[in-house]
C-alpha cells in the first residue's frame, strides 16, 4: 500500500514539473469546437422516412442539382478496406451491390427517390451537370458513368473503361475519383484516381 502511494506521488509530482516547464506552472489549453461563422449542423438530416435504411453505409460522394435536391451515393453494406484489392489494383469481390447506392433528397432531407441497385462494385465520385444529370466513378470497375434524370427515372447513358480491368491508357481507368464537367458543356474531366493520378479531358462527342 505504501508503495503504491509513493508512485502515484511521484507521478503527480512529475506532472507539476512538467507544467511548470511547459506551461508555466498552467494546465495545457483544452481543445476548442471550430466554429465556422455562418455554419452550423443540421441534426437529424437528412430524414430516413420511407427510404426502406435507416443508415447510410460508407458515404463516397454528395452532390446538389440545379433544384437544390442532394444526392448521397454510398456504398450500402460494401465496405472498402486495406483488404478490398489486390497488388494489381483489382477488386476481390465480384458481386454487385443489390441494394441501392444513390439516394435523392430535397433540401429539408426529405427522401425522394433511391437507384443504384446491381451495378456498382464500390461506388467512388458523384457530380451534377448544367443540365441535372449525374456523373459518377466506381473505383471497383475502375469505370465512370453519365446518368440522365429527366423526369425522374435514372438511366446510364455513357460508361467509359473497362470493367475490372485496371490501366492507363485511353480506354482505361485505374479507380477513377471524380468527374467536373465544364461549363460550356463541350468537355468533361476525370481525375484517374489512386493509382495514374492524372487529369484526363474527354470531349461531349
Amino acid at each position: 500500500m505504501k508503495m503504491e502511494l509513493w508512485r502515484m506521488v511521484m507521478v503527480l509530482c512529475g506532472l507539476m514539473l512538467y507544467y511548470e516547464n511547459i506551461y508555466g506552472g498552467i494546465p495545457p489549453p483544452q481543445p476548442s469546437v471550430l466554429r465556422i461563422e455562418g455554419y452550423h449542423e443540421k441534426m437529424n438530416w437528412p430524414n430516413f422516412n420511407g427510404s426502406g435504411i435507416t443508415h447510410f453505409g460508407q458515404v463516397s460522394g454528395v452532390a446538389v442539382n440545379s433544384k437544390n435536391d442532394v444526392y448521397v451515393f454510398h456504398r450500402s453494406d460494401r465496405v472498402w478496406d486495406a483488404y478490398s484489392f489486390d497488388y494489381y489494383n483489382v477488386l476481390k469481390e465480384s458481386k454487385f451491390i443489390s441494394a441501392p447506392t444513390i439516394y435523392k433528397f430535397d433540401s429539408k432531407g426529405t427522401f425522394m427517390s433511391k437507384w443504384g441497385s446491381d451495378l456498382f462494385l464500390m461506388p467512388h465520385g458523384i457530380s451534377v451537370d448544367q443540365n441535372d444529370d449525374l456523373w459518377v466513378t466506381d473505383v471497383g470497375r475502375h469505370q465512370i458513368f453519365k446518368i440522365s434524370t429527366k423526369n425522374d427515372k435514372y438511366s446510364v447513358e455513357l460508361t467509359l473503361g473497362t470493367f475490372k480491368v485496371p490501366g492507363s491508357n485511353q480506354s482505361h481507368f485505374c479507380k477513377p475519383t471524380d468527374i467536373a464537367v465544364s461549363t460550356s458543356y463541350h468537355s468533361f474531366y476525370v481525375a484517374d484516381g489512386y493509382c495514374n493520378s492524372r487529369i484526363i479531358q474527354f470531349d461531349m462527342q
